[in-house]
């Protein structure tokens, strides 16, 4: 059978909203599926290029996947993701 491991899923995100007062979350996805306890709301203000962190920990196999989602919770507005680190840490069980 395939091993599975105990992973900490992080990322790393610098963003700018194209218009002020945007609010957006953010949030870890393995294999298309939210992961538990991963998402942060960020306020965007005037011109402002900020950064976060998001974390979830997970059991996963050598053929999962992992995804950063953002949603704008306020209008269409776009955000620019400048930079953008995804790592994930652990040891098999």
């Amino acid at each position: 059978g395939t091993a599975t491991q105990h992973l900490s899923v992080r990322a790393t995100i610098r963003s700018k909203a194209a218009v002020a007062n945007k609010l957006f979350e953010y949030a870890l996805f393995q294999n298309g599926t939210l992961i538990p306890g991963s998402v942060l709301a960020r306020q965007h203000g005037n011109a402002d290029t900020g950064a976060i962190a998001i974390q979830g920990d997970v059991s996963a196999s050598s053929s999962a996947y992992f995804e950063v989602y953002v949603r704008n919770m306020t209008d269409a507005t776009d955000v620019v993701v400048s930079h953008l680190n995804l790592f994930a840490q652990g040891s098999f069980d």
